[in-house]
């Protein structure tokens, strides 16, 4: 009995089997480009509810209509990202990366699903004593905070008097702490820039990436100081974010 197939010279074989690889690999190279490595088959578990409920702070404040599409974020990003341990530690526990990706995902409410930080491939965690990290420009780097369990920002360490100078300029009584969002606001300062070149230059004098990292944080955390003290600001952060935080509720 001749088995199926047989007849089939090998040679008829292997220019489909090459563009099978070929296919594969740029399927593979297109979701990498667009920020999603693996396809993600479960949902958000508990564990990970609790996780946001206990150490996202503004995951409370979100409006019910925004909390679906922003799990569905949470867990997007933590599938496509690499989480890379720096320094001296030894890996990162979900926990951590939930809360990192739960983080970020506050500047993505209103966007595209398949929209994740396309620019940056893997967040780079240290510990909070850790000497000046290193990072490739297509990582940020994160200062994890075992004590509090949040995530810091290492461009703000040491520059706490020249950040308060900003927020004061900015119209907030102090500078939120602790600074969750702006690693994750520089990643998309280059997004707003386009959007809006001139607007950083004419709310204070300073590093535009520190402006609109510590406006992010007041945006999220006191919109309605910044509101009425820049209301221009608030309002190109406000299309630029495509939420209105000052409309949300104390607390769900």
């Amino acid at each position: 009995m001749r088995l199926p197939f047989a007849f089939i010279q090998p040679e008829f074989l292997f220019w489909p089997l090459v563009a099978l690889v070929v296919g594969w690999w740029l399927v593979m190279r297109l979701r990498k480009t667009a920020g999603i490595w693996r396809l993600r088959y479960f949902a958000m578990p508990r564990s990970w509810l609790k996780y946001l409920h206990d150490h996202v702070p503004l995951y409370t404040r979100l409006p019910w209509e925004l909390r679906a599409p922003y799990q569905d974020k949470v867990v997007n990003f933590v599938d496509s990202k690499i989480f890379r341990p720096g320094g001296t530690t030894d890996e990162i526990p979900e926990s951590v990366r939930v809360v990192i990706a739960g983080n970020a995902c506050l500047l993505l409410l209103n966007s595209p699903a398949d929209v994740i930080f396309p620019n940056i491939l893997s967040a780079q965690v240290f510990p909070l004593d850790e000497e000046e990290p290193w990072s490739k420009s297509s990582a940020v780097p994160i200062l994890w905070d075992e004590a509090k369990k949040h995530p810091l920002d290492p461009h703000n360490r040491g520059r706490e008097n020249e950040l308060t100078v900003i927020a004061t300029a900015l119209g907030a009584k102090a500078l939120p702490h602790p600074l969750l969002l702006t690693g994750w606001a520089r990643a998309r300062l280059g997004e707003f820039t386009k959007e809006y070149p001139d607007t950083l230059e004419k709310v204070t004098a300073g590093e535009p990436a520190d402006i609109f990292a510590i406006a992010t944080e007041i945006f999220y955390a006191a919109p309605a100081a910044l509101r009425d003290t820049q209301p221009a600001l608030y309002n190109h952060l406000r299309l630029f974010y495509k939420v209105d935080p000052a409309r949300w509720p104390a607390k769900q």
